[in-house]
Formats: C-alpha cells, structure tokens, sequence
C-alpha cells in the first residue's frame, strides 16, 4: 500500500463510538507489530522497532503474550451478540474481566512496578 492511500486511510477512519478508539489503538500498535503501520498520522511505527537487537524491553515475551491476549478477547468482544440481554452482557464483562486480572497477575509475576490483584469469589460475582 502506498504512503499516500495508507495516510487517507489512517485520517479517514474514526470509530462511531469515542469509547472504541483504545481498540483502534490495539489495533494500530498489533499491526505495526506484523507489518508496520503509522500509529498516528505523523508517526509510522516500521516493525523493525519491535525486532530489534540490543534494545532492553523488560519482559517483552510476557508483554506481547499479554498484548495477543487481550486483542483476541477485546475482538471476540466485539463480536458477542449482547444487544437486549442483561444477563449475556453481564456475562460478557466478567469474562473480560476475569481476563484482565489474569493478565495483570502474570505481568505482575515479571514487572516489580505492576500489583498482582486477589479477588475474592464474592467479588466476581457480578450483579444479581
């Protein structure tokens, strides 16, 4: 794809919802992580960046593991069929949830600056 159509694209699209440009963000850095992609319409993230020797990224593995997962659940979010149901939504979120703590826990396990986080079964309950 041309630098050209690449930016058009990039300052043509907004997602209809403000709250979903953090996806779009997901989105963004997870493709300049296959192929390089312009996080922004100034900055291109080439995907050397991610690659390359020498550079200090303190628990890299652990990070892109957690990146990957999150962008699968955070896309099978969006997929799930919630409109209209209480129950199926609610269901959704401490799913997401339940995903997130387990991700923050194992980030925890490698970054001294990250908490890990217990939840006691009452608190993942949910609404009633």
């Amino acid at each position: 794809m041309c630098v050209r159509c690449e930016l058009q694209a990039f300052v043509s699209y907004r997602p209809r919802d403000p709250n979903h440009s953090v996806y779009r963000l997901m989105h963004l850095l997870h493709q300049s992580m296959e192929r390089g992609s312009r996080v922004s319409p100034a900055v291109y993230v080439p995907r050397k960046v991610w690659f390359q020797h020498g550079a200090k990224f303190q628990a890299y593995q652990v990070k892109l593991e957690a990146f990957e997962l999150l962008h699968r659940e955070m896309l099978a979010l969006q997929r799930d069929d919630v409109e209209g149901s209480v129950t199926a939504f609610m269901e959704s979120l401490l799913h997401i949830r339940m995903v997130m703590e387990d991700v923050q826990n194992k980030l925890a396990q490698h970054l001294s600056f990250i908490h890990s986080i217990k939840i006691s079964a009452t608190d993942a309950v949910g609404v009633t």
